[in-house]
């Protein structure tokens, strides 16, 4: 092996597993790579150990978690001449902290790259946005091709040897941006606010949901004088708020209005874009004008239960809940009532709104495991119903007390109370028209389901459910002119188990893919304290519940539970839970509105707190600090 200009004698041994660089799992650091490999018994116990670390723990954990199925993986080895560098790093076309696609980072170091990728030696870091230092200007050109050759942003390994030339040593996908807002015509910078935490879902929307729900919001936002483009980000319901951040009136009532319907962390992030001199107000426009407008299911579950005898009892809190969900399908469970309340609330579930998702009368697991929760209170104090009536006498007299108060302003006092009077009477009409407009959802999801059924007989799709990976013109193409959608069924599917897997979503997202929550500035940080906003009154310490899906979560009595977001699919684990911690939402939004109902402190809007706070931890929730103090507060 004869020694080339700018390399070293000794080869680096590298591995090359086949589940490496996917879009959504780089396998970064996974797997073994041995460098200045000396003799050919050295490059054979690196060959060796290159093809172990395809099993080794992190490796495991890491397929795991991104379903990948280990039968599939297979490792192969490089072995190659090695750089000998002057300067090494890594190169991302895009900006990873902040989604930002028109900057670019870069971290280089003296020497091998290892020292920049593991973090053992200290790094120059750089930010390449419009001006670039002139010795860098061929590394940005370079990353420029990679990233116009693959179709998206890269990370980039590369190297400059001691001869001045510069040599990229690898290029895969950055996995961990969110995507980009679709291209548009429109004036560039525009601003998009999230729509899904307003009814407390962040998971992906099916393709067929995603054209019923832009079509809804349009439609509810038209019959209120607004104009919002609705918009498909990540499987996401986005909505491009620039034109009203532009318009000098309705960027006054902008910031209150996401405040009460969107949450704190997205009035935080259009406070920041409205200070941002690229969203200055414009001359007038009509689009001014959009300014001026922009627990019933669980006590029915209670009804199901007071009959139920000890045995049965024993075998629901005993069986897991889909087998009892599979038994009671094919009629082989005792009668419950559960016939009954599915007539009245099957068309009900988790993240309900995409017409994609199965409901309750289809699938009854997630109702099995909210019986199985009720069934473990054996305190009668802190039986559901109890609790409300409770709740609702506090607040009773919480008005009662006002009302008291108001005696000293009459006519003031007098309307504060009429309306609260009004709010306590009606509030819980605000869920009645999204109520009724499901029953509505479901029948277009049994008549597509029939339709679905008839495709997969015809072999045009592999089964009756992949129609809610097509829209509604691509259905009719499937039904009249034949076709085979079944490729971009497949692609659809695979996009929505990648972002199934999102942890996180921007609540707010600028057309360059920029989060604009990444460039706030960070808040004061105390030990072992959340910051989020008090939204139901109370403290409770207890042990944490972490539940990312509420389908078969078990809740125990007095466990806080700590959740991205919660929606109506969400409330049967409110039976049991002490309090409520969210990372998302607004105070009228349904986590906390349930959690008052229910006399529950919650606080909303935690970052990061599914990650931040482990099952099993003991924490503090103080709904009137709007704080989560993990472990137990010195007295």
């Amino acid at each position: 092996m004869g020694r080339r200009p700018g390399s070293r004698a000794d080869p680096a041994v590298r591995s090359s597993a086949t589940a490496e660089d996917q879009p959504d799992a780089s396998f970064a650091g996974q797997h073994d790579t041995v460098l200045g490999v000396e003799g050919i018994d050295g490059i054979l116990a690196a060959v060796a150990k290159c093809w172990d670390s395809l099993h080794n723990a992190r490796a495991v954990a890491y397929r795991e978690a991104h379903d990948i199925d280990p039968a599939d993986v297979r490792m192969a080895v490089i072995v190659q001449r090695m750089v000998d560098p002057a300067l090494a790093g890594v190169l991302f076309t895009a900006n990873p902290l902040t989604g930002c696609r028109t900057e670019m980072l870069v971290d280089a170091a003296p020497g091998l790259g290892t020292a920049v990728v593991d973090g053992s030696a200290g790094a120059d870091h750089y930010v390449l946005g419009k001006s670039v230092p002139p010795h860098l200007t061929e590394l940005r050109e370079a990353g420029e091709r990679l990233q116009d050759h693959f179709g998206c942003p890269q990370d980039v390994e590369w190297a400059i040897d001691r001869d001045g030339m510069l040599w990229l040593l690898q290029s895969r996908p950055i996995t961990t941006l969110f995507p980009l807002p679709p291209a548009t015509e429109k004036p560039l910078p525009r601003v998009y606010v999230e729509f899904g935490n307003v009814q407390g879902m962040l998971q992906p929307v099916t393709p067929m949901g995603m054209a019923t729900l832009r079509a809804q919001i349009a439609g509810m936002l038209a019959a209120l004088g607004v104009r919002a483009e609705i918009v498909d980000i990540g499987g996401r319901l986005y909505g491009d708020l620039t034109d009203l951040a532009r318009s000098r009136t309705a960027r006054k009532r902008l910031v209150k209005l996401l405040a009460v319907d969107f949450g704190p962390r997205a009035q935080a992030a259009m406070e920041h874009v409205l200070a941002d001199p690229r969203f200055a107000p414009v001359a007038e426009t009509s689009r001014a004008a959009n300014s001026a407008a922009l627990g019933t299911a669980v006590r029915a579950v209670k009804g199901i239960l007071r009959s139920l005898a000890r045995p049965e009892a024993a075998r629901l809190l005993g069986t897991p809940p889909a087998e009892l969900a599979a038994r009671y399908r094919h009629g082989s469970l005792p009668e419950l009532g559960l016939g009954a309340f599915l007539e009245a609330y099957g068309h009900r579930g988790t993240a309900e709104v995409d017409l994609g998702v199965p409901r309750w009368a289809e699938d009854p697991t997630p109702l099995f495991a909210t019986i199985a929760n009720y069934l473990r209170v054996t305190d009668p104090e802190q039986a559901p119903d109890r609790r409300f009536a409770a709740a609702a006498a506090t607040a009773e007299a919480t008005l009662r007390e006002i009302a008291r108060r108001a005696r000293r302003r009459p006519v003031r006092g007098g309307i504060a109370v009429f309306l609260l009077r009004r709010a306590r009477a009606l509030a819980g009409l605000r869920e009645a028209g999204k109520f009724a407009g499901l029953y509505r959802l479901r029948a277009m999801r049994h008549e597509l389901l029939l339709i679905g059924a008839e495709l997969a007989a015809a072999g045009r799709i592999e089964q009756p459910g992949d129609i809610m990976f097509l829209t509604l013109e691509e259905v009719r193409t499937a039904v009249h002119d034949g076709g085979d959608p079944r490729p971009a069924v497949a692609a659809r599917k695979a996009v929505h188990r990648r972002e199934m897997r999102r942890r996180t979503v921007p609540v707010a997202l600028l057309s360059d893919g920029t989060d604009v929550e990444t460039v706030l500035p960070a808040a004061p940080a105390t030990a072992g304290v959340l910051t989020g906003v008090g939204a139901a009154a109370g403290r409770v310490t207890g042990p944490a519940r972490v539940v990312t899906d509420p389908a078969t979560a078990r809740v125990e009595p007095g466990e806080i539970l700590v959740a991205p977001t919660t929606d109506p699919g969400w409330t049967p684990l409110f039976l049991t839970a002490g309090a409520l911690v969210t990372e998302t939402g607004a105070i009228m939004a349904h986590g906390p509105t349930v959690a008052r109902e229910y006399g529950i402190p919650a606080v909303i809007s935690v970052p990061d707190a599914t990650r931040r706070i482990a099952t099993g931890q003991v924490v503090t929730v103080d709904g009137a600090a709007g704080t989560v103090t993990i472990g137990t507060p010195a007295l």
